[in-house]
């Protein structure tokens, strides 16, 4: 339908003055079709798509619910990582893959969060239990779920009546067509920036928010404090507090930052077969910290499998979102350094995030960062951090 029902319209206005966190990340991120193809609502990642039938029934309250639990599957990709359990056959359990009890895991995590910070009113027949918490993964709800589909036994198993199955359905749509998650962490980010000018920003969020906007490694500090100790950079100083750490207990002094823009870096990504997708995710969340947190004079992005491939500059984070990876085949972030020299790049700091199982070449003359994901494997040259990868 090319033109928004009364109630559509009324539910969007509602959560655009009462919730404009999840306002914008729908708006943001989702297409909003109303549509009979589904008996309620669900989304594949890239859609939410809507049954008038359903949704107009609703109090205008219920839709608004409707509306923002549909954006929670997206900021958690449920879609995405319900695709690829689905491809694989098995599910978290090591059993026979269900999309319902993932649509039940997922629902439990998602109302739970909604209903403590008083977003909307569920609509009868959402899922909730009070043995599944919004810190719950969803990965770990599906395993305490029962083989046969059915609801776990407890109270509120299924407020207000509802069958085990929720109200809301889950697609499986096209993973290049879904958002990534560099997509996520720029959306969410500017919606957490509007909710918090309005000071109506969802209490229970926060948590969202530093797992997915927040890189893992602290890139401020772990690059200006390398080219203190190699290059004889001023990188803290006593007269300017670290505010970060003077916030949170024990409310300990600690030097601050000198104001400091980085010249030039590289980033080379590792794109070998050894390199599982999960990876390659959690490599792209660490490069858009690093230009988000160091904001650098230039940025030069790679990849790497048996070869190098040619950096290109981006300078923002879209370019970055935008960049296609190259490789596929074997490993040697070796390659790296003759690339770089061939193009008379000689960065600040070059960041090479791999799994670590490549030859490593020989050092060049400029400052290393080595982002290893197999936390046995130390590189023989420059700094080595290594990066937690989810299981």
């Amino acid at each position: 339908m090319s033109k928004r029902s009364y109630e559509l319209s009324e539910a969007l206005s509602r959560l655009i003055n009462q919730q404009p966190f999840f306002a914008c990340l729908l708006l943001d991120l989702l297409e909003i079709q109303e549509t009979n193809m589904l008996p309620t609502a669900g989304t594949d990642g890239k859609r939410l798509l809507i049954n008038p039938e359903f949704f107009n029934k609703l109090s205008v309250d219920e839709r608004v619910f409707v509306l923002a639990h549909e954006v929670m599957h997206v900021i958690l990709q449920h879609p995405e990582r319900g695709l690829s359990y689905h491809h694989r056959g098995v599910g978290p359990d090591l059993k026979e893959w269900s999309n319902r009890k993932w649509n039940q895991a997922a629902d439990y995590i998602i109302n739970d969060t909604l209903v403590r910070d008083g977003v909307g009113r569920m609509p009868v027949g959402g899922l909730y239990h009070p043995d599944f918490k919004a810190d719950d993964l969803a990965d770990e709800v599906y395993q305490q779920l029962p083989d046969d589909d059915s609801p776990p036994e407890g109270e509120g198993q299924d407020q207000q009546g509802g069958q085990g199955d929720g109200w809301d359905t889950h697609m499986h749509g096209d993973p290049a067509e879904q958002p990534t998650k560099a997509d996520i962490q720029r959306a969410v980010a500017g919606a957490a920036e509007a909710a918090k000018s309005q000071g109506k920003m969802p209490a229970g969020m926060k948590r969202l928010l530093d797992e997915i906007c927040d890189p893992q490694i602290p890139w401020a500090e772990q690059i200006k404090l390398m080219l203190h100790r190699i290059a004889g950079k001023d990188a803290a100083t006593w007269a300017r507090p670290n505010r970060r750490r003077l916030a949170v207990a024990p409310h300990v002094y600690w030097p601050g930052s000198e104001s400091h823009q980085c010249g030039t870096l590289c980033l080379y990504e590792d794109t070998s077969g050894s390199v599982s997708p999960q990876e390659l995710t959690a490599f792209r969340g660490e490069m858009v910290g690093i230009l988000t947190e160091l904001n650098p004079q230039e940025l030069y992005v790679g990849s790497c499998d048996s070869e190098a491939h040619d950096p290109e500059e981006v300078t923002d984070v879209q370019d970055l979102i935008d960049y296609e990876s190259k490789g596929g085949g074997g490993t040697d972030m070796g390659a790296i350094f003759p690339k770089l020299a061939e193009h008379d790049l000689r960065p600040e700091t070059l960041v090479i995030l791999t799994d670590g199982y490549t030859p490593w070449g020989e050092e060049p003359d400029y400052p290393v960062i080595w982002v290893i994901t197999e936390k046995s494997i130390t590189a023989p040259f420059g700094e080595t951090v290594h990066l937690h990868i989810a299981q």
